[in-house]
């Protein structure tokens, strides 16, 4: 039995060696996109039966959607997209232009809990940096 596994997982990397890479490419984005897919429906508390009548298809079509198999076009994604209240699809041009929005939302909250950790040291009279340390860990 043993045997028969190694042969046939050796018949599969043969065929993964012979496949063209833009083959690989487009599996792996598709699985990329299922799995963004369903983390969203785990997000949001809902299962392939909800999202499908959200959009008014089938659970089997859903279902058929999220086996990783299927060739998504632009406007059921965006359909998908508005269902979940969500974006699944992000292009690098906007996480471009957003990545400033969020590194300063991060670095503001962080100046701000600095601020909280040194009035805090303030109020119960602590002078050294290892106690604003705890004090910021606590």
């Amino acid at each position: 039995m043993k045997k028969r596994i190694v042969e046939d997982a050796s018949v599969f990397f043969e065929v993964l060696g012979n496949t063209p890479q833009e083959s690989k490419n487009y599996v792996s984005k598709s699985m990329e996109i299922v799995h963004e897919i369903i983390l969203l429906l785990k997000k949001k508390d809902m299962n392939q039966k909800k999202l499908a009548q959200k959009l008014g298809k089938t659970e089997a079509e859903v279902s058929k959607w999220l086996s990783g198999t299927h060739n998504f076009t632009v406007r059921t994604l965006t359909f998908i997209e508005t269902a979940l209240g969500e974006e699944i699809i992000v292009t690098p041009h906007k996480v471009r232009s957003n990545a400033l929005k969020y590194t300063t939302a991060i670095y503001r909250a962080s100046v701000n809990e600095e601020k909280s950790t040194m009035h805090n040291a303030e109020k119960y009279n602590i002078k050294s940096k290892s106690e604003r340390l705890e004090l910021s860990a606590a």
